[in-house]
C-alpha cells in the first residue's frame, strides 16, 4: 500500500506517462485548496518537479463572493436571515456556479418575494478578480522550484470541479499559450487515474509497471533562537524534496547549565515559526556536561507521509526518536517499522560514506601532483564536494564524484 498523489494520478489517467522527456503542469483547483505540481515523464518513471498551492483558495471562495454580491444586490442583511436559508441560497449559487451556463442566474424565494440575479462574464470576471490573481502565485512558485519556464510546459492538465470555470481556464491559458486537456471530467480523473495505478501495483497484465517519484510539498524545520531573537523558522527538508529523503541539521543549547531543551516541529515557508503549522514537540532532558552542547537534528521523511525525528547529542551520545505519523493510510504498526527500516538505509551521512572519504583522498593526491591551471580546477572541485558533504546533499556529492571520476580517470571500487 502507498499514496499516489493527485496530480500523479490525473497525469496517469491521461497516459502521459507513456511519453519521453516531457513536462506536464497539473491544475488542481478544488473546493477548498488550490494546488499546482509540475511533472516531468521518462517513461516508466513519473517525477515529480515542484508542487505549491493556496490551502486557503478553491471553489468555495468564488461561490461566497457570488452569495455576498447577491446580498448585496438585494439590499439584505445577512444577519437578518437564518442560517438555513443562507444556506440554501449557497447551494442554489453554487449549483448555477457549476452548471457552466452564461450568463450564470440564480432565483430564490425569500420570504414571499421571489428574487433573481445574473452575472454576465464581464461581471464575474470583475467580481473574481481577487481570487483569480491569487491563481497566478502558486503557478510561478512551482515554475520557480523547477526551473523551467511556461514555454518549456509541453502539456496542461485540469483537475478539480472549480478548474471547469471559463474564467480560471483563461488564467492558465493565458500563462501557457496552450490549451488544456479536457477529454476526461475533472472531478472523477483522479479516481480514474488512481485505479490505473492499483492496476499497476497488483501486476496486471494489461497495464504496463510505472515508477512514481514524489517531493515533499513543503518544508519542515524547527524553531530556534537565532542572535537572541527567538521563533526562527530553520528548514530541515527544503520543499520539493524528492523522498524518501533524510536530511541533518546542527544546533547548539543556549546556556552551558541549561537542563532541558525542547523540539519545535513546523511547516511552512515563512521565516518566522508563528506563520507556520506546528506539526509536533518534544522535550529532551539533558545530560549534564557544564559546557554549551551540540546536537544533530535528523529528519527521515517517506513517501507515505511518515516522519521520523532523531535527536543526537554526539557529545554525551544520549539519542530521542519519534515517529510522526500523518499518514492519511492509517498505517499499521508493521508497516511503520518497515518504513523505518527503509528510511534507516538513509541515515548514513555521505561524509561518512567509504565511496566519499575514498574519492576525497584520490583528489587530494592528485591536487598535490597537479600544477597551475589544473590544481585550481582541482582545488575547485574540492571544495564543491566538501561543500555537498557539508551539507549532507548526498545526490550532488553522488553527482560531482561521477563528473569528477569520468575527467579524472578515478576509479573507485565502490562507484555505482
Amino acid at each position: 500500500m502507498r499514496l499516489i498523489n493527485e496530480p500523479t494520478a490525473a497525469a496517469i489517467a491521461y497516459g502521459l506517462h507513456t511519453r519521453q522527456n516531457t513536462r506536464s503542469l497539473i491544475f488542481d483547483l478544488g473546493g477548498g485548496t488550490f494546488d499546482v505540481t509540475v511533472l516531468e515523464y521518462a517513461f516508466p518513471v513519473i517525477e515529480v518537479r515542484a508542487s505549491a498551492g493556496d490551502n486557503y483558495l478553491g471553489g468555495e471562495d468564488f461561490t461566497r463572493l457570488l452569495l455576498e454580491d447577491a446580498l448585496k444586490r438585494w439590499q439584505l442583511d445577512p444577519l437578518q436571515i437564518s442560517r438555513n436559508a443562507l444556506s440554501a441560497l449557497y447551494n442554489q449559487l453554487e449549483s448555477a456556479k457549476c452548471s457552466g451556463q452564461l450568463p450564470l442566474s440564480c432565483a430564490w424565494q425569500h420570504q414571499e418575494r421571489l428574487l433573481e440575479i445574473s452575472w454576465h462574464e464581464d461581471e464575474l470576471e470583475a467580481l473574481w478578480l481577487p481570487l483569480l490573481n491569487r491563481l497566478r502565485a502558486p503557478i510561478e512558485q512551482a515554475l520557480r522550484d523547477s526551473l523551467l519556464a511556461p514555454e518549456q510546459i509541453d502539456s496542461l492538465v485540469l483537475v478539480g470541479g472549480a478548474s471547469q470555470h471559463t474564467l480560471a481556464q483563461r488564467i492558465a491559458v493565458r500563462l501557457f499559450g496552450k490549451m488544456p486537456y479536457k477529454n476526461y471530467d475533472p472531478s472523477t480523473i483522479v479516481a480514474l487515474g488512481a485505479a490505473t495505478q492499483a492496476a499497476c501495483r497488483l501486476r496486471h497484465e494489461d497495464i504496463e509497471e510505472v515508477i512514481l517519484t514524489d517531493v515533499c510539498p513543503y518544508t519542515l524545520g524547527v524553531e530556534i533562537c537565532s542572535q537572541n531573537v527567538d521563533g526562527i523558522f530553520s528548514p530541515i527538508i527544503e520543499r520539493n524534496t524528492t523522498v524518501p529523503v533524510s536530511k541533518v541539521e546542527t544546533y547548539s543549547t543556549l546556556h552551558p547549565e541549561q537542563s532541558k531543551i525542547d523540539i519545535n516541529i513546523y511547516q511552512g515557508e515563512s521565516h518566522k515559526v508563528k506563520n507556520n503549522i506546528l506539526v509536533d514537540s518534544l522535550t529532551i532532558e539533558l545530560v549534564q556536561t557544564g559546557t554549551i552542547q551540540s546536537l544533530d537534528v535528523r529528519f527521515s521523511y517517506d513517501i507515505n507521509g511518515l516522519l521520523e525525528v532523531d535527536v543526537i547529542f554526539p557529545d554525551s551520545g544520549q539519542r530521542i526518536s519519534k515517529v510522526i505519523n500523518r499518514s492519511p493510510l492509517q498505517l499499521s504498526q508493521s508497516q511503520i517499522e518497515a518504513s523505518r527500516t527503509r528510511l534507516e538505509a538513509l541515515k548514513i551521512c555521505p561524509r561518512d560514506m567509504l565511496i566519499n572519504r575514498t574519492f576525497k583522498a584520490q583528489l587530494e593526491e592528485k591536487w598535490s601532483r597537479a600544477l597551475s591551471d589544473e590544481r585550481q580546477w582541482i582545488g575547485r572541485i574540492i571544495i564543491e564536494f566538501e561543500n555537498a558533504l557539508r551539507e549532507n546533499d548526498a545526490q550532488a556529492a553522488d553527482k560531482i564524484r561521477r563528473e569528477a571520476c569520468d575527467t579524472l580517470h578515478i576509479v573507485l571500487h565502490d562507484n555505482p
